[in-house]
């Protein structure tokens, strides 16, 4: 079995919002990328964002440029 690196990004900046994000890295190739946990940052704090929610699925993937790019400048 395989383990893919596991990643964190306390905050992710982007036109959406701003993000929480946990996830693992395929090394090969580096794009392919699992979010583990999502959250967003409301008035109140944190809030958890449902993996399995199609608004979500969207949102990661209007992201996944932007967290592959996080991920390349801070290693």
């Amino acid at each position: 079995m395989i383990k893919f690196p596991a990643f964190t990004i306390t905050r992710l900046h982007t036109k959406q919002g701003i993000f929480r994000l946990k996830g693992m890295q395929d090394n090969d190739p580096p794009e392919k990328i699992a979010i583990t946990k999502i959250e967003i940052l409301g008035s109140d704090g944190w809030v958890l964002l449902d993996l399995n929610h199609d608004k979500i699925i969207n949102l990661i993937a209007d992201l996944h440029d932007g967290i592959i790019q996080h991920l390349t400048q801070t290693t």
